[in-house]
């Protein structure tokens, strides 16, 4: 006859549950802060330079020197490359 011995094992420690519920009160707060609370808005004037960006914004374009003879009969004096030799066919030759 065989006397088998075992270790006793906790059910339910008092330590696995804390952590587990520290665990799950996290990630129900993160849930909370990341999508349902309203973040609050911070009411304060732009820097000197951040006014200037808008005066800036409403400048228009003059268009028409797009249009000028210089840019539209330009010619091309480089001919684009030409396919070259991309490797070996075996690289595992030498």
């Amino acid at each position: 006859m065989a006397i088998v011995v075992e270790e006793e094992r906790d059910q339910g420690s008092v330590i696995v549950l804390i952590g587990w519920l520290v665990i799950i009160v996290t990630i129900i707060l993160a849930v909370y802060l990341i999508f349902f609370k309203n973040p609050e808005i911070i009411n304060t004037v732009g820097p000197a330079s951040f006014r200037q960006t808008v005066q800036v914004a409403q400048i228009e374009l003059n268009t028409k020197v797009f249009q000028n003879p210089a840019f539209t009969t330009r010619t091309t004096y480089v001919q684009p490359p030409g396919e070259g030799v991309v490797g070996k066919d075996n690289p595992f030759l030498p």
